[in-house]
């Protein structure tokens, strides 16, 4: 018959134990940093989209601006959901008689910051628009 040493096995156990637990906060931690950095992706991918829905609304208060009042090119800075709005009128100078309107809005926060520029023709018709990389 064979013999066992009752301290050698109770010290394997406790060092596979320990293995274990080891193991199983590595994995863990590494779930929270992990859900952690989703987390922080996710606020900053919603703020940069609310940022972009602000500075369009900064844009299209500018067009319906100039639509009533056509000479007045000095626009108000605005809040919309936290982001402060400000809209510019972009002067296009050497245009000739191609003259185009030009309207810039950024809407920053401490989050994000987005720019869209309008361009128009003169009579604020035939508008197009896109993102400045800020």
């Amino acid at each position: 018959m064979f013999k066992t040493n009752h301290k050698r096995s109770g010290a394997a156990a406790i060092i596979a134990a320990m293995v274990i637990s080891a193991a199983v906060l590595t994995i863990a931690i590494s779930t929270a940093v992990t859900a952690n950095n989703n987390q922080i992706s996710t606020k900053s991918f919603l703020d940069s989209t609310q940022a972009f829905y602000a500075s369009e609304s900064g844009l299209g208060e500018a067009i319906m601006q100039l639509r009533r009042e056509p000479t007045n090119f000095i626009f108000a800075t605005m809040t919309v959901s936290g982001f402060e709005v400000n809209t510019v009128f972009v002067d296009d100078l050497d245009c000739g008689t191609d003259c185009l309107t030009n309207i810039e809005a950024t809407a920053s926060s401490t989050g994000a910051t987005r720019k869209v520029k309008y361009t128009c023709n003169n009579d604020i018709s035939n508008c197009r628009w896109f993102e400045l990389i800020p």
